[in-house]
C-alpha cells in the first residue's frame, strides 16, 4: 500500500470534532492539562525572563497558584544568587541557540534542592527565538545517593589500599586463585616464595612457575575441592629445598557472590618449619626433663637411705657409748660426745631438709583447686605443739581458693608460720595471714611481730644455706624459706618480704588468679570461698 493511501487514511480518520481542530484556548487547555501532569516542572520564559507558562508542579515548588506565577521573573521567586544563576544559565541558550543541560541549585523551605535543566530555544515561523522553554528534575536525592557512593567508593579504595600494604608486608604468604587455578593475586611474600615479583605471577598457573613435580599438585587439588565445596580448608605442604624443605600450614577460603557461587578463592600459607622444629625439640626436652626428674627423685631418695642409714649407726653407737660409760666419762669427754652427737642431729636434719628441697616440682601430686583457709586450718593443726608452747596466735582472714599443688602450698604456709614464732622475742608471738588482690595475682601476706629483718638481707634469705643467725641463737638448715621461693616459682608466682629490725617482718607471695597451665580454673568467676 502506497504512502499517499496510508496519509489519506490518517487523514480521513480524525473527525472535524477531534480537540486537534477545536480553537485557540481548547488547544491551550488540552497542553495545561498535559504539563501539569508531567512529575517535572515545565515552564517558558519570554526574552525578557518573564513566565509565560508554567505547570502544576513548578507552582508547588514555589508554593504559587500557577496563574500568579505568569509575568513573575526568577529574580521575583528565588534568591538573588540563584536567580541570576537561573538567568545566565537561559542567556547561554539564547545566545547559542540550542539545547544545554544545567544542575541548578534551589533554596527551598525544606532545603537546598539540586535540579537537572533541560532548557532549550522556541522559534517562531520565521524561525525567530522568541522563548526558552525549560524541563528541570529534582535529582537531589540522587546527587545525595550519588555522594555517598563515592564517599563509599572512597572509603573501599582506602581500605583496599591499606589492605594491600598490611598484605604486602606480611609475612604470611597470601594468594588468590580463580576457577581455572590462576593467581588473581599474591603479596610480596607470596611472589617471594617462588623467586618472583607479584606482577610475574598474576594470570598464571603454578605450572607456568616450573615448580617440582608432585609438590604444588596436592595444594591445587585442594584449592579446586574448594571451589567445588565452598567450604574452609585446612592443610599442610612439604615442600624440598636444598637444605632439607620447609613445611607450611595453610587455609584455603572460598568467596562467594551473591547468589553464593563460588568465584575465588583465597589462601594464607605460613611457613611453620621453624614452629615444627621448636616443637621437636620442646617435646624432647620435655622428655629429658622428666627422666631427669625421676632421676633426681631416685637419687634423692637413695642418697637420703645411704646418708641416713651411716649417721644413724653413728647415733647408736654414741648412745651406747654414753650408756656404757656413765660416770666414767671425763667433764670434756661428756663435752667432746655431747658436740659429736649434736653434730651428727644437725647432719640428719640437714639431709632431710636437703631431701625435701630435691622433692619439690618433681612430685606427682596434681594440681587441683585448693581452698587456702582450709590448708591454714591443717598447718595450724601440725603447728599445734608448737604454737602452744610459745602461747602464740595466728589470725587468717577471708582466703580464696587457689590451683596448685596442696602439699607444696601447705609447706610453703607452714615454713611461714613457724619461722614467724621461732624468730620472735616476744612473749606472745602473733602471726596474721590476709590476701589482697593485684591484678591477675593473689598476693597473701604473712605478717610476725618478730625481730625483723635488715634490708640488705632481703634477697639473700631466700637462697639456699644463707642463715643470719648463729646456731646456737636459732636452730636450722637456711633451706627452709630457699624452699617457699621454689614452690611459689613452680606456681608461677614470687616471694618478698618487707621487714625493719625489731619491727616484725611481712613475707608476700603471690598466685596467679588464674592458673595458666593446661587446666584452666577460673577461681575469680567461680568463687568458692568460705
Amino acid at each position: 500500500m502506497s504512502s499517499d493511501t496510508d496519509n489519506s487514511e490518517a487523514s480521513s480518520s480524525l473527525s472535524m470534532e477531534s480537540p486537534l481542530f477545536c480553537n485557540l484556548d481548547a488547544h491551550r487547555s488540552m497542553l495545561q492539562a498535559i504539563i501539569d501532569h508531567s512529575p517535572a516542572d515545565i515552564y517558558l520564559k519570554d526574552l525578557d525572563g518573564k513566565y509565560l507558562l508554567v505547570n502544576k508542579n513548578f507552582g508547588e515548588r514555589v508554593k504559587m497558584d500557577p496563574a500568579q506565577v505568569i509575568g513573575k521573573t526568577a529574580q521575583d521567586l528565588f534568591p538573588k544568587t540563584e536567580a541570576d544563576q537561573l538567568t545566565a544559565n537561559d542567556a547561554a541558550v539564547l545566545n547559542a541557540g540550542q539545547a544545554n543541560q544545567f544542575e541548578e541549585p534551589l533554596s527551598l523551605d525544606d532545603g537546598t534542592h539540586t535540579l537537572l535543566s533541560e532548557k532549550f530555544p522556541l522559534r517562531d515561523e520565521d524561525g525567530q527565538i522568541y522563548a526558552v522553554c525549560g524541563i528541570s528534575t529534582d535529582i537531589t536525592s540522587r546527587k545525595a545517593y550519588e555522594k555517598k557512593l563515592r564517599n563509599l567508593n572512597s572509603q573501599v579504595q582506602q581500605q583496599g589500599r591499606t589492605l594491600e600494604t598490611v598484605l604486602s608486608a606480611s609475612p604470611s604468604i597470601v594468594y588468590m586463585f580463580d576457577s581455572q587455578g590462576r593467581f588473581l593475586y599474591a603479596n610480596q611474600s607470596g611472589a617471594a616464595n617462588f623467586g618472583v615479583r607479584p606482577v610475574d605471577i598474576i594470570g598464571k598457573t603454578w605450572k607456568a612457575l616450573k615448580l617440582p613435580d608432585g609438590v604444588f599438585e596436592p595444594f591445587m587439588e585442594q584449592v579446586t575441592r574448594a571451589f567445588k565445596t565452598g567450604k574452609t580448608i585446612k592443610d599442610d605442604l612439604s615442600y624440598p629445598t636444598p637444605d632439607g624443605g620447609q613445611d607450611f600450614a595453610y587455609t584455603l577460603i572460598p568467596i562467594m557472590d551473591i547468589r553464593g557461587r563460588v568465584v575465588n578463592v583465597i589462601a594464607y600459607v605460613n611457613d611453620v618449619t621453624l614452629d615444627r622444629e621448636k616443637d621437636r625439640v620442646l617435646k624432647q626436652q620435655t622428655r629429658d626433663l622428666h627422666r631427669s626428674n625421676l632421676e633426681l627423685e631416685q637419687f634423692a631418695k637413695i642418697a637420703s637411705h645411704d646418708l641416713n642409714e651411716p649417721l644413724r649407726m653413728v647415733q647408736s653407737y654414741l648412745k651406747l657409748l654414753n650408756e656404757s660409760l656413765g660416770e666414767d666419762l671425763t667433764e670434756e669427754a661428756k663435752k667432746i660426745l655431747d658436740y659429736a652427737r649434736d653434730g651428727a642431729g644437725r647432719m640428719k636434719l640437714l639431709i632431710n631438709d636437703l631431701l625435701e628441697y630435691s622433692r619439690v616440682g618433681v612430685g606427682k601430686e596434681p594440681s587441683q583447686n585448693v581452698k587456702m583457709n582450709d590448708l591454714v586450718t591443717l598447718v595450724e593443726r601440725d603447728l599445734k605443739m608448737c604454737i602452744h608452747e610459745s602461747d602464740a596466735t595466728i589470725t587468717v582472714g577471708d582466703l580464696p581458693a587457689v590451683w596448685g599443688n596442696a602439699i607444696q602450698l601447705r609447706q610453703l604456709f607452714q615454713n611461714l608460720v613457724s619461722n614467724g614464732i621461732k624468730y620472735n622475742k616476744e612473749p606472745n608471738p602473733i602471726i596474721e595471714i590476709s590476701v589482697d588482690q593485684r591484678n591477675d595475682m593473689w598476693v597473701f601476706e604473712v605478717k610476725d611481730n618478730g625481730i625483723g629483718i635488715e634490708a640488705k638481707d632481703f634477697d639473700k634469705i631466700f637462697h639456699i644455706f644463707q642463715r643470719l643467725h648463729g646456731r646456737a641463737e636459732y636452730s636450722g638448715t637456711g633451706i627452709g624459706l630457699a624452699i617457699c621461693r621454689k614452690i611459689t616459682l613452680q606456681h608461677d608466682g614470687d616471694i618478698w618480704v618487707n621487714s625493719e629490725p625489731g619491727e616484725g617482718s611481712s613475707f608476700f607471695f603471690s598466685l596467679p588468679i588464674r592458673y595458666k597451665g593446661g587446666h584452666q580454673m577460673m577461681i575469680d568467676l567461680f568463687d568458692e570461698r568460705e
